[in-house]
């Protein structure tokens, strides 16, 4: 990849890259064409540290990762127990409103609970997990949730196993909302956009006014009782050039878990509000660096150095997400089977008596649509650390038509080339093997 007049010789598969120029692009280019005689004295020392560098030949390459769980039997399972909202967020992928809207049943929620013990129990599993997500926020219907979680601990204590319960939420509830989520969960997600006027302007309460103060008020007794807390910030065209300084504010709330950081989806209310790509990774950056000073993780769903695999996450994979009917989708953002494109994520139902009816083919269909996607990506360095990025994104910006870069690809690699570039530097300057 050119970068500042050199060029970045990448190894992804390896962890493995080099800073060099244009005639050592070429041989790289030469060697993968397996064009390897008549060698300079440069290109013979190219050789050898390549060699030193352990990127040479077809084995040594680190595995892809993947996920490990079953679709048809999983032992966790997602409830998108409401598509209701106390937020009138501007950009929600959902068009989340405060009603009319479909909330799930306390009987299908047990359901789905009991679904993923007996899945536990049957493959032999220590535990099983319950996440909470949706088109809305799940503590819209906190009575549901509650039951679900009771009889997921009455399970897991009658049967012998661990069971483990996880949220995505707005953060906007009473006191003992927080409380009880503190008490019963281990892991939050809470979505909190940065400095107070950016969020208000961006996540206002439903009937007017700002949600910031009680957000706030949220992240700070989760923080001080040591929760294990991940913030997520939504960056809108008209707040991008302020992510930094969103950022340092959340440290000096105390927020110390991880920071996701994410572009505004074009679905929903947000189309049209994505920041620009170039100024997302500059800004995106500038964030990170701040926060990792103070030893506080900030990081972007597409381009993460660390990841290696063909799956972005579990949508064409593993997960299996109730929706408030009884249908299934294989993605948290699929909330609805009347959603535009959302035959392509439905993939079953779960019965009253809790048996899988799993729909012909869409297993199937998932995977190629994944491979698909994949096939596409062939060729861009940053390929296996975004791995196609999301599923959802991808399909719904293609209109039915074939995968097509985006605004995110863009963003995506800026940000990837800095950080290699970065980890080059660290690493004397020439090269890096991680």
């Amino acid at each position: 990849m050119p970068a500042g007049g050199r060029f970045v010789l990448y190894f992804p598969r390896r962890r493995a890259a080099l800073l060099g120029n244009a005639a050592a692009a070429a041989f790289l280019g030469r060697m993968a064409r397996g064009l390897t005689g008549g060698l300079s004295e440069d290109e013979g020392f190219l050789l050898s540290l390549f060699s030193d560098m352990g990127v040479l030949g077809e084995a040594g390459d680190i595995p892809l990762s993947a996920p490990k769980a079953d679709p048809l039997a999983p032992c966790t399972v997602t409830l998108l127990v409401s598509t209701r909202c106390n937020l009138a967020c501007a950009y929600c992928y959902a068009d989340a409103r405060p009603a009319p809207a479909a909330g799930m049943s306390a009987e299908t929620a047990l359901a789905g609970v009991e679904f993923a013990a007996r899945n536990a129990v049957q493959s032999g599993a220590e535990g099983f997990g319950l996440d909470f997500h949706g088109g809305g926020e799940p503590t819209m219907n906190l009575p549901v949730m509650k039951a679900a979680v009771e009889r997921a601990r009455e399970l897991a204590r009658g049967l012998g196993l661990s069971v483990r319960f996880r949220a995505a939420v707005n953060g906007a509830f009473p006191a003992e909302t927080a409380g009880w989520l503190a008490e019963r969960f281990s892991g939050l997600s809470i979505s909190m956009d940065g400095l107070p006027e950016v969020h208000d302007a961006q996540r206002p309460l439903a009937g007017g006014g700002p949600s910031s103060p009680l957000v706030l008020e949220n992240i700070r007794r989760l923080s001080r009782a040591g929760f294990p807390l991940m913030v997520r910030m939504t960056v809108t065209e008209a707040c991008v050039e302020r992510l930094p300084e969103g950022v340092q504010f959340l440290l000096k709330e105390g927020v110390s878990g991880p920071i996701l950081v994410e572009g505004a989806y074009d679905l929903g209310r947000g189309r049209g509000m994505a920041p620009d790509p170039a100024l997302f990774a500059e800004n995106f950056l500038a964030a990170k660096d701040l926060a990792e000073a103070a030893g506080v993780t900030v990081f972007t769903s597409s381009a993460r150095l660390s990841r290696l695999s063909e799956h972005f996450c579990g949508a064409a994979s593993g997960n299996f997400c109730l929706l408030p009917g009884g249908g299934v989708s294989a993605c948290h953002e699929v909330f609805s089977e009347a959603l535009d494109g959302a035959l392509d994520f439905l993939t079953g139902r779960l019965d009253p008596s809790g048996a899988f009816l799993p729909r012909p083919g869409a297993f199937d269909r998932l995977a190629a649509l994944r491979e698909e996607r994949m096939g596409f990506c062939e060729g861009c360095f940053a390929r296996w650390h975004c791995a196609g990025d999301c599923l959802n994104l991808v399909l719904r910006r293609a209109g039915g038509g074939p995968p097509a870069e985006s605004p995110r690809c863009e963003a995506t690699r800026a940000i990837l080339l800095a950080e290699i570039l970065e980890k080059i530097r660290r690493s004397g300057g020439l090269f890096w093997r991680g």
